[in-house]
């Protein structure tokens, strides 16, 4: 009898024993916890893999979250639970409104075997009400309307699909970003919007095809941007600064000319190196400012060759120890005056030269939809705008000495004859070239040390147009009198 007792009670044992295993070893129910720990869990770095899950609408999300929540409503966990893979055992933090929606979407992580389920009472209201900090979405898939608050994070997001367009709210973004997918990833603007390497890795990896990147400051980063085996990608209107490379482009399809990546319009200064080159050719690299790097370019593999100027009149890049002079407005003709183009190429080695390097720095405004105004100048450019019939701009420079601009006009945006003043007073201007569809003028000035520059570019009517006008408002006119003679001679007739 003792014996049988005692047999009973083992298996009792065995029994409790395998259920506790059995327990650890499934989902547990989830645990409730105040906002207070819920802070702390996400704030000491204890959880380095802690899911932080919003539950509410998308207009909810959008107005204000915790930073770094993953956004999906209760209504569609069940079906997309699987974005949450991998993160079954590690701690996933719930919350809603006020507690109500994140019960439910805790059962259901629970019902899906989730084993670390942390329901956030009180929800948004009460992390509110405890005045812990509050973050609104700053990257945005305008394809998909959805927001989030890294850049990666957009840029992984399943939502995300190729051609889509993600725009980014100035601000200084603290990650490294890696670019898998043909996207254009848009900057609100690259003297405010920021990614910040933090000294190590690269600042933007690009690996896919098709990757359009433009209006962002890529700073202190083993490489600002890294452009491995990967073509027809455009990198234009950025500031690369303070990397140890400042772009590095490594094994670019240097067996399929056709395949070209372009790299153009950006302000590359203060790198150890501005460009490397590394297995690299066929790449179109102009209307760039390489602005005191310790070496402007490197090519690590020679007997390969790029494109370094856009052909003249564009021309090519702006290097701050080119020197040389300018004396010729064109180099086919050998016609004498300036043009904002140097004489002499800037020769990178024996298979890369910039043919038409720029003697001052090159930028580009947005005038009105669709037109752009390109300008070479070695002074200031600020306030740019067009009135609808004029350009203004304002230039400064170092007291005392003579300024040039080089000003590239669309003609579809002011296509007549020009005439240029400064500060009020009209100054001669250069016809450097025309085409049907772009006019260059260039003209100089003097820096004085008592205010800034003020440039105005008008058309001017040619002769025959003022003469055509004349006549027209003459014919007007002698209608008009004809009429009202009609109109008199009724009245009295009645």
């Amino acid at each position: 009898m003792k014996k049988t007792v005692l047999l009973a009670f083992v298996l009792l044992f065995l029994s409790l024993a395998s259920l506790q295993d059995l327990q650890i070893a499934h989902a547990s129910p989830y645990i409730n916890i105040d906002v207070g720990t819920a802070y702390t869990m996400i704030t000491n770095g204890s959880f380095p893999h802690l899911v932080v899950l919003d539950v509410r609408r998308q207009d909810e999300y959008d107005s204000g979250h915790i930073y770094g929540a993953v956004w999906i409503p209760h209504t569609e966990l069940e079906e997309r639970v699987g974005e949450l893979a991998g993160h079954e055992d590690h701690e996933t933090i719930v919350y809603c409104l006020s507690g109500g929606r994140s019960v439910t979407a805790s059962e259901i992580l629970d019902s899906y075997n989730f084993t670390k389920v942390y329901n956030m009472l009180g929800g948004f209201q009460a992390w509110q009400s405890a005045g812990y900090p509050i973050w609104i979405a700053t990257v945005h898939n305008v394809n998909t309307t959805l927001n989030y608050d890294t850049i990666q994070a957009a840029i992984d997001a399943p939502e995300t699909s190729d051609e889509h367009t993600i725009r980014v709210d100035g601000g200084t973004y603290r990650e490294h970003v890696t670019i898998k997918k043909s996207i254009y990833l848009i900057g609100e603007d690259k003297r405010i919007t920021v990614i910040d390497g933090n000294g190590t890795g690269s600042v933007i990896d690009i690996t896919s095809h098709h990757v359009y990147v433009t209006g962002f400051t890529l700073r202190n980063g083993t490489h600002g941007f890294f452009i491995e085996t990967s073509s027809y990608n455009i990198i234009s209107g950025n500031i690369v600064m303070s990397n140890q490379h400042g772009i590095d482009l490594f094994s670019t399809c240097p067996c399929a000319p056709a395949l070209r990546n372009t790299i153009r319009n950006n302000f590359i200064t203060n790198n150890t190196i501005g460009i490397h080159l590394e297995i690299s050719a066929d790449n179109a690299i102009f209307h760039n400012n390489f602005i005191n790097n310790t070496q402007q370019v490197y090519i690590q593999t020679s007997g390969y060759s790029n494109v370094w100027d856009d052909d003249y009149p564009s021309g090519g890049n702006h290097w701050s120890e080119y020197s040389d002079l300018d004396l010729y407005s064109d180099p086919y003709q050998n016609e004498t005056g300036n043009d904002g183009i140097g004489d002499t190429p800037y020769d990178i080695d024996v298979n890369n030269h910039d043919n038409y390097p720029l003697m001052g720095m090159f930028s580009v405004f947005n005038a009105a939809s669709e037109h752009y105004v390109q300008a070479i100048c070695n002074s200031t450019i600020s306030d740019f705008q067009f009135t609808g019939t004029a350009i203004n701009f304002n230039v400064s420079g170092e007291n005392g000495t003579t300024g040039f601009c080089r000003i590239c006009i669309p003609t579809a945006l002011m296509n007549d004859n020009y005439r240029v003043f400064v500060n009020g007073t009209e100054v001669p201007h250069t016809r450097v070239w025309a085409t049907g569809a772009h006019s260059y003028l260039y003209f100089i000035f003097n820096h004085s040390l008592a205010r800034a520059q003020e440039v105005e570019i008008i058309p001017e009517f040619p002769t025959f147009t003022l003469m055509l006008l004349v006549l027209i408002m003459i014919t007007v006119v002698i209608a008009m009198r004809g009429r009202l003679k009609q109109f008199t001679s009724f009245e009295i007739t009645l």
